[in-house]
């Protein structure tokens, strides 16, 4: 199993795998168990380390960002909580809306026509790319 840090907060996107011959209603005890963790689900053994960079790891892509944004935020005129309160739910929006609202990622992209960081892209997707697949191919079986 790939355990998240989110299921700190019962929000966990929890891959697991099980040993072969492990009967159907053993994994079903397992997984209502697992629930309170949040979302537990099977997946072959071939894909935990995928998991692991892809949903393990990845808060920590981010919250050092999200940190310096609020800290930003606050620098600019927020409160703490008025920052805390914009990044949260602009963040959360902002993936509904690259997931869920059935645009491209370009056309998303394009909404917005000022990007201040938009000069750094390829040396955050370069950091990216290295880093990520470098220590996947460190830890795939």
């Amino acid at each position: 199993m790939i355990p998240n840090a989110t299921s700190f907060i019962n929000e966990g996107y929890n891959p697991i795998c099980f040993t072969t011959g492990m009967s159907d209603s053993d994994k079903k005890k397992i997984l209502d168990l697992l629930k309170l963790c949040g979302k537990t689900f099977e997946v072959s053994e071939e894909k935990l380390e995928s998991y692991a960079i892809m949903s393990a790891m990845l808060p920590t892509y981010f919250w050092f960002q999200w940190n310096k944004l609020a800290d930003i935020g606050q620098k600019i005129g927020l409160s703490e909580q008025e920052s805390k309160d914009a990044i949260n739910e602009t963040i959360v929006a902002s993936l509904n809306l690259l997931y869920k609202s059935g645009l491209k990622p370009e056309e998303v992209i394009d909404l917005i026509p000022v990007k201040p960081i938009g000069e750094h892209e390829p040396q955050i997707n370069e950091i990216y790319q290295s880093k990520l697949i470098g220590l996947f191919e460190k830890i795939k079986p």
